[in-house]
């Protein structure tokens, strides 16, 4: 069995379970305004569980022949990192968004990223497609340098906000609140091993490299692969799924402690009534 085969089957045992439990906990997170956390986590899932398929099947045939299955891996593999940010982008919006209502620049940064977001996923995607075309390298490596580098700059700002709540602002949150942002940190340094694997391939791994490059993801090392890509991937969307159940969990509680705290006031009018 080739190794790249082999973490393709791994992917697929190991993203089963998580991606059907992903799609039932971002459900029934829908509601409690996370939406974008929600949606990500559940489509970095699929994304993932396709992509051990996609390893699976280019790995019999990688000749020129199969050149439209390598390209179609080749954008679900570095496209996989985008869902992450985009959900940790979400989560740290929805910790600004209810700790500090009247802060403007929070929500002007997040809509930067959103767009930086959606700037890196088309650069990404349009570089995948000149994957196998040499003449087209130079412009190929273009276009991966700057989708990464947006990507980059999103995390570090990330990061930055993060650090900004945990080290100055934990007297300012609720205690929900705070544990997100610590997880989220908990997550950022498995974040930043996934993109350093990432820009490593992009210098390391374009145009005629491809084939030859330890730091590419289907031609190169599937042990690098596997430990510097999948597993911070795996850990880190264990760590959003667990934060959609923390989530979930608090919701439901603030929501039964309100609705006990109206049957209770209910109660005392009527009594203050009575004697009336």
């Amino acid at each position: 069995m080739k190794p790249h085969t082999a973490v393709g089957i791994a992917l697929v045992i190991f993203y089963i379970p998580i991606t059907l439990y992903a799609q039932y906990i971002g459900l029934r997170c829908w509601r409690y305004r996370s939406r974008m956390a929600c949606y990500m986590v559940m489509v970095f899932t699929l994304l993932r569980l396709a992509g051990g398929g996609l390893i699976i099947t280019v790995e019999k045939d990688l000749s020129s022949d199969n050149a439209g299955m390598i390209k179609a891996t080749y954008i679900v593999i570095n496209l996989g990192i985008v869902p992450l940010l985009a959900a940790y982008d979400g989560f740290l919006n929805l910790v600004y968004r209810e700790s500090f209502p009247n802060e403007r620049l929070p929500r002007l940064i997040h809509i930067v990223c959103e767009l930086l977001i959606l700037l890196s996923t088309g650069l990404l995607v349009t570089a995948g497609t000149m994957t196998g075309k040499t003449d087209q390298a130079t412009t190929q490596a273009a276009l991966y340098k700057t989708g990464y580098f947006a990507f980059l700059a999103v995390f570090l700002t990330s990061v930055i906000l993060s650090l900004r709540i945990a080290l100055f602002e934990r007297k300012r949150v609720k205690q929900a609140h705070l544990t997100i942002t610590h997880l989220l940190l908990l997550a950022a340094p498995f974040l930043g091993v996934r993109t350093a694997y990432g820009v490593l391939g992009i210098f390391k791994a374009t145009g005629a490299n491809m084939f030859t490059s330890m730091w590419s993801s289907l031609f190169g090392n599937a042990t690098v692969f596997a430990f510097m890509a999948l597993v911070p991937e795996y850990i880190v969307i264990c760590i959003f799924i667990h934060l959609l159940r923390t989530r979930v969990k608090h919701c439901k509680e603030m929501k039964r402690l309100l609705s006990e705290g109206g049957v209770e006031m209910g109660g005392r009018k009527g009594r203050g009534h009575g004697r009336r």
